[in-house]
This record gives C-alpha cells, structure tokens and sequence, in this order.
C-alpha cells in the first residue's frame, strides 16, 4: 500500500507541477478547444501571446570597449555621453534569437493561412517576398523592434507588388538610452516593441492558428519543466507497476 501512496503522491506533484510551470496558452493548445471565440476571446488570446514576447524581449549593454576603435561614431559618442551621466548605455528589444523565433512563427502562420506577406526593410514601399531570416548580431547590434502592418491600396499600386490587405513586416533598430529608463519585461508595454500583432487576430481561424504556434514554441523553450513532468509522471508509473509487482509476488504462489 505504501508504495501506492508513493505513486499517488508523485502523481499528484506532477499535476501540481504542470498547473504552475505551464503556461496557460500552451494549457489551452493542449485542451484542443474550438469553441466561437469573439472579440473578447481574440484580445485574451493577443494578451497571452504577449506575454509570451515579453520573455523574448530583453536589455543588451552596450560595450565602450568594442567600438572604442571609432570614437568618432555617433553611436560611441551617445554611450559616452551616457557613461559620463553615471549611467549604463544599453539597447531595449528583440535579439537575434528572439526576432528569428517571430520570423519563424509569422512565416508558419503565412503557409497555413494562405496569408501573403511582405518585407520592407531598405526603401520605403519596396517590398521584398517575406522569408524568414536569422541575423547575426555583434556585440552592439541595436535589438530591434517590430511594426507589422496591412498593405494599402496606395503602397500596392508604387510597389508593383502584393495587393491590399497583405501584410508587411518591418524592422527597426532602438536606439541607445539610459538602461535605468528601459522598462522591464515586468512593467513592458508589448505593443510599443511589437506592433499590429492585432492584424493577426482578425478572424477566430487566425487567432487559433498563430496561438498554436506560439504554443509549441512555448513547449519547446522549456525543456528541464519538461524533463521535470516526465519524470514525475515516470516515477508515478514506476510507483505503481511496483506495488502491482509486489501484490502479484505473494497472490501467485497462493493461486498455484
């Protein structure tokens, strides 16, 4: 019986475990509910997938020390200037890591909606087919911010390419500021970093679909909770094939 209780017990902290580690979109993925959604259920699902670009947001410092051979650059200057205020020159927004992670996402959401979408990243309204792409990021790279917006009659028409109602994603380097005065990924306002992810969460079918990617990215980037329910689980199991063992071990020679 104890070993029994042992099972019930690890059991019952793998169900604690994952009511507390897994987020509540990757909870709602898992339910697999397609129930009508509304305008309300489309701005809580936009709210949880900005919870989740909130942990992808994040402070880089910027190092005097790397761009110290160009002390005439504007940048260099600005960080001094910085420095001499007693304080630390640092970027706010999304790294390479994170900017791939959105790329990715935006590119799986384009082929399982039909969704054409559009870069413009050198020249205004010159628009290049989106792909998603990896950039590498030397030490003081500014991070980047996001502005996705809806292709207009107008900007069609001068590009020659795409029609209205595409979207087009942009990039745009932040500047240096007082890392005193970045907010926090507690306290960050999501949509002055990553702005019109509303134009994804139009309809019910979008706001599901890119919800669920978001959701299996959520479940990959937490590989030790992970690791951690499994083992919990495997424990439990292993728990009760024991006591199962144990019972069948002094009912068999009984039986015989």
């Amino acid at each position: 019986m104890s070993w029994l209780l042992v099972g019930g017990g690890f059991y019952l902290l793998a169900v604690i475990w994952f009511e507390w580690k897994c987020p509540v979109l990757l909870k709602r993925t898992l339910a697999g509910k397609e129930e009508y959604l509304g305008i309300e259920g489309r701005r809580w699902l936009l709210a949880l997938v900005e919870d989740e670009l909130r942990r992808w947001w994040s402070v880089k410092p910027y190092d005097l020390d790397v761009d110290g051979i160009k002390p005439e650059s504007y940048k260099h200057r600005l960080a001094l200037d910085i420095t001499r205020h007693g304080e630390i020159p640092a970027y706010g927004g999304f790294g390479e890591f994170a900017s791939a992670r959105i790329e990715y996402a935006l590119h799986e959401y384009a082929k399982l909606t039909s969704t054409a979408i559009w870069r413009e990243e050198f020249k205004p309204n010159e628009f290049q087919k989106f792909m998603p792409v990896h950039r590498m990021c030397p030490r003081n790279m500014p991070l980047r911010n996001l502005h996705l917006s809806v292709m207009n009659e107008s900007e069609a028409e001068m590009a020659k390419v795409g029609k209205e109602g595409d979207l087009v994603v942009r990039w745009f380097d932040n500047s240096l500021d007082f890392q005193s005065r970045l907010p926090t990924p507690r306290n960050l306002v999501v949509s002055a970093y990553a702005e019109g992810f509303i134009y994804l969460f139009r309809t019910d079918a979008s706001a599901l679909t890119f919800t669920r990617i978001v959701a299996q990215w959520q479940n990959t980037m937490r590989p030790l909770c992970r690791l951690t329910l499994i083992g919990l689980f495997l424990a439990s199991g292993g728990c009760f094939l024991w006591f199962v063992f144990l019972q069948l071990k002094i009912l068999l020679p009984n039986l015989l």
